[in-house]
């Protein structure tokens, strides 16, 4: 059996490395062939990726448009290695790319089966464009335990496997690691570390890294006992992180590494997306800051559903982590926002950790606590039904 993983992004990378090795494990998949368009996270264990997952590190309707032409070509070779080679394709996240592969591919040859690992936030911009993933996937498995009743008034089935967060905040949190990390670092546990997270992808490293670098420094010349840290994904062309202040001390962790600083962070301050749910499982109180072009979101706001742009806040369907979107994606407004979370007795940190509790409980099913072992049964579920 030859199977395909394509990915859009660094998380979908790393999810797909995750699925694919619980799939490895399974009777059925224990001998398949795995190629396609992935990351680091994957080529530590595939073959090397079929092409340059860089050339996706793009968000934003105006981000994209000058790379709309190479990315065009891109979805074409993806599609035709995939009907040259695959038998099984598993689409992970990325929809607005990896969406039309599909489509391409369930209309050219219908014998291959399509997965879509993480169901498209089709709920928070555009509802009723779900009804166009009907007849296209043999499979879609959803990361939130709402979705399957989303998707079920469009007559889609998706299953709810899990969030991930959850094994990757558990591996990273033994001893060992916690050790080996600060000998790697030079930290301590009694180290308070402010983490800086601005992103995963180029256009959002760089609009975000010097508002979240100026907010730091603040904190370290008005606060004391402050460490700061800060991940950088390895994006080409894109600078390591500087710090203009000579006396600011900024540790910069390893991606790899991620996880277990996540563990080991007091405070932290991140862009939106995935990383906000990560910290949520690890129990860090953050806040979560966004910005992009004008045009992106002028559009973005006459799409957006839903009143929050954090996962935590969505599931939980309230606000617990402050958000700082656009206009508000300020240096004063962050620093104004982040202060009442310092203090160990602040009521604001004790109200945002307990309610981290409840969102923890519903990222996991019934029956399975390992979202990825979770989808690679579903997985095989399907694949063993038709064979």
């Amino acid at each position: 059996m030859r199977v395909m993983p394509v990915c859009g992004e660094s998380s979908g990378d790393l999810l797909a490395a995750e699925l694919v090795q619980a799939l490895q494990k399974t009777p059925q998949f224990a001998d398949a062939e795995f190629f396609g368009l992935y990351g680091e996270a994957c080529e530590a264990f595939l073959p090397p990726s079929l092409f340059p997952l860089s050339a996706l590190s793009v968000m934003g309707i105006a981000e994209v448009i000058p790379k709309f032409f190479a990315l065009r070509r891109l979805a074409a070779q993806v599609t035709e290695a995939a009907l040259a080679r695959a038998d099984v394709v598993i689409f992970v996240d990325s929809f607005a790319f990896t969406h039309p592969i599909a489509k391409r591919l369930r209309e050219q040859n219908p014998k291959i089966k399509l997965i879509r690992y993480v169901a498209p936030k089709l709920w928070a911009w555009a509802p009723g464009r779900a009804k166009k993933l009907r007849g296209v996937y043999d499979l879609i498995l959803g990361l939130f335990d709402f979705e399957p009743e989303f998707f079920a008034q469009y007559q889609i089935p998706v299953r709810f496997a899990g969030h991930p967060a959850i094994n990757r905040s558990a591996q990273a949190g033994t001893s060992e690691k916690i050790a080996a990390f600060d000998k790697k670092y030079g930290f301590t546990p009694q180290d308070r570390i402010v983490t800086l997270l601005p992103g995963s992808r180029k256009s959002e490293v760089r609009a975000l890294r010097p508002l979240f670098l100026t907010v730091a420094e603040a904190l370290c010349r008005d606060e004391s006992g402050l460490t700061f840290a800060t991940v950088t994904p390895r994006i080409a062309g894109l600078a390591a992180p500087m710090s203009s202040g000579k006396d600011f001390p900024l540790v910069s962790v390893d991606p790899e590494d991620r996880f277990t600083l996540f563990l080991k962070s007091y405070i932290a301050l991140a862009a939106s997306g995935t990383v906000s749910l990560e910290l949520t499982v690890a129990g860090v109180p953050h806040l979560i800051a966004y910005r992009v072009s004008p045009i992106t979101a002028f559009i973005a706001r006459r799409l957006v559903r839903i009143p929050y742009a954090a996962l935590t806040n969505i599931i939980a369907d309230r606000l617990i982590i402050p958000e700082f979107i656009q206009e508000k994606c300020t240096f004063l407004e962050i620093y104004a926002g982040i202060t009442p979370y310092l203090s160990a007795e602040s009521s604001s940190r004790s109200a945002m950790l307990a309610a981290f509790d409840e969102v923890k409980r519903r990222l996991v099913t019934e029956n399975c606590d390992d979202p990825a072992r979770q989808a690679a049964e579903y997985i095989c579920e399907i694949y063993s039904s038709d064979t």
